[in-house]
């Protein structure tokens, strides 16, 4: 893609938050460089760093790595040294974004806080992307998206089922992509601004304040008054006659998840419940199901008064065929419905791969031996513009682009020489 040629990306970040708006920026066509450390993102060896386990190469070692940050170059500069830290400045005095999800308390340490940065550019647009926020007491607490997504904006707390006193656990990465895809939405407002005054601006997002709004519906029904007293505070679905995340007690049973035979789930899409309920009923009496004929399931209030006997009935009836069965007869019957992939059926799904949301990668140089491309997942965005099986550049090895780089700024062989070298003398 070739939508921000002419954006230039100075990305300090690790793991996935930060990584991931560079990301997208990176597969809408900007300069991305990442600034790394000498040892190279702990997260590029993510399955030894987090499991134990160990591979070869380098794609094998973090294919979620290479999610985010494909397309980029990658430059290593010491930051606590005083010439690294000027090469540096006089990058970013060449950008137009700055990217970092380093915490509050260290981008002060290294020279870098988001408004000494403003003032000393004030061109550039900066995204400290944090856990917590930018202002308050917890500004520099330590926080991945388990915590400051999921647990402080309470997302947990409302995927909760209200007869589980085990708080459910989020998908990983969940609330980092969510923020890496909020930052660049402020980023790219920032750009149109900077385009037209010439000026930068401090865009400010975190994990949590992303999870406070993705979980908006909840949270809001406890700033208003008369809600938060109807609903008892909770923030959740009303307990009766149906509870929160609770299936077997889903006040209305069209919109429910239900196995087949194979164990295999779907989810019944029936929101507008007296539109939907004709075609069910329709559907589970061409089965044998004639439940469904009695009068006091006819109406919504009706089967949400009867809810635990409908599901019940309902359950034993989808236990009867395999999922893909009922699938087919779902389609015959227009019943709205969805298949419960897991990831491996996703990657075979020919809806997701009719709309490239899997994407190709080039290999690096490390990468693994006989492959033209490596598979990947695409950015959550696609263009008309962009055409049909796009070829995404590799991932750099660390320091890949680091004499390249320094060269464009202006800096002779001697000086890159020593500023690769820790020690601060000559190669």
């Amino acid at each position: 893609m070739d939508l921000l040629q002419d954006v230039k990306v100075v990305e300090l970040s690790t793991f996935v938050a930060g990584p991931a708006a560079g990301g997208i920026l990176a597969d809408f066509g900007a300069e991305v460089i990442r600034v790394e450390q000498a040892s190279g993102d702990i997260f590029r060896d993510a399955y030894t760093s987090l499991v134990g386990v160990t591979f070869k190469d380098p794609y094998s070692r973090s294919p979620s790595f290479y999610v985010d940050n494909r397309g980029k170059k990658s430059i290593v500069l010491d930051l606590k040294r005083q010439d690294c830290l000027e090469a540096f400045y006089k990058l970013c005095e060449s950008a137009d974004v700055f990217v970092s999800n380093q915490r509050a308390s260290v981008l002060d340490k290294l020279g870098l806080n988001p408004r000494d940065m403003h003032k000393r550019f004030p061109h550039l647009i900066i995204c400290p992307i944090t856990a917590y926020g930018l202002e308050g007491g917890d500004a520099s607490r330590p926080g991945y998206d388990v915590g400051a997504f999921w647990a402080r904006s309470s997302a947990a707390w409302t995927h909760t089922r209200e007869d589980d006193q085990n708080i459910t656990s989020g998908a990983s990465a969940f609330g980092d992509h969510a923020t890496g895809m909020a930052s660049v939405t402020g980023i790219l407002a920032a750009l149109h601004k900077q385009r037209i005054t010439g000026k930068g601006d401090i865009v400010k997002t975190s994990l949590l304040r992303t999870g406070v709004y993705f979980n908006s519906w909840g949270i809001a029904n406890n700033l208003q008054p008369r809600i938060n007293k109807d609903l008892g505070g909770s923030g959740r679905v009303p307990t009766t006659p149906g509870g929160a995340g609770i299936r077997d007690k889903a006040a209305n049973p069209l919109i429910n998840v239900y196995k087949g035979k194979d164990q295999k789930s779907f989810w019944l899409l029936g929101y507008e419940a007296d539109r939907h309920w004709p075609g069910v009923k329709a559907m589970m009496n061409s089965v044998g199901a004639t439940y469904v004929n009695d009068k006091k399931f006819n109406s919504l209030r009706g089967r949400m008064k009867n809810n635990l006997e409908l599901i019940k009935y309902m359950d034993t009836t989808f236990q009867t065929k395999n999922r893909d069965e009922w699938l087919k007869i779902f389609d015959d019957f227009q019943i709205w419905f969805q298949p419960v992939q897991d990831t491996a059926e996703v990657i075979h799904d020919q809806q997701i791969i009719a709309n490239k949301m899997l994407v190709k990668i080039k290999p690096s140089k490390d990468d693994i031996k006989g492959y033209e491309t490596l598979p990947s997942v695409g950015p959550p965005v696609g263009f008309e513009s962009s055409g049909d099986d796009l070829v995404f550049n590799h991932v750099p090895t660390v320091g890949e682009n680091t004499y390249e780089v320094l060269k464009s700024l202006g800096y002779t062989d001697e000086q890159i020489a020593k500023l690769g070298n820790p020690k601060g003398g000559k190669l």
